[in-house]
């Protein structure tokens, strides 16, 4: 996640539930956790759909070309515990 542009993974967070933006924030260094947080913050309600949508293909093209390279397990992933 660490290579992906901060502000296509802010747009990609945008719309998201609390639960997952955590999750997801979770993993990320402080720095750019808290700069994340802080564009959330501004942009999140003006932030157009296409633009979300966009932001979430290119994380998805992003991690699957990471497993593609081995650079990455699926093993890996943490459970994400369903909102209550």
């Amino acid at each position: 996640m660490r290579s992906i542009d901060a502000g296509v993974l802010t747009a990609s967070l945008c719309n998201t539930s609390i639960e997952f933006k955590r999750h997801v924030l979770a993993a990320l260094p402080a720095k750019l956790r808290a700069g994340i947080i802080n564009e959330l913050k501004v942009s999140e309600s003006d932030t157009a759909q296409e633009q979300v949508e966009s932001a979430r293909r290119q994380v998805v093209q992003k991690m699957r070309e990471i497993i593609r390279e081995g650079r990455f397990s699926m093993d890996e992933l943490a459970d994400v515990k369903p909102a209550q």
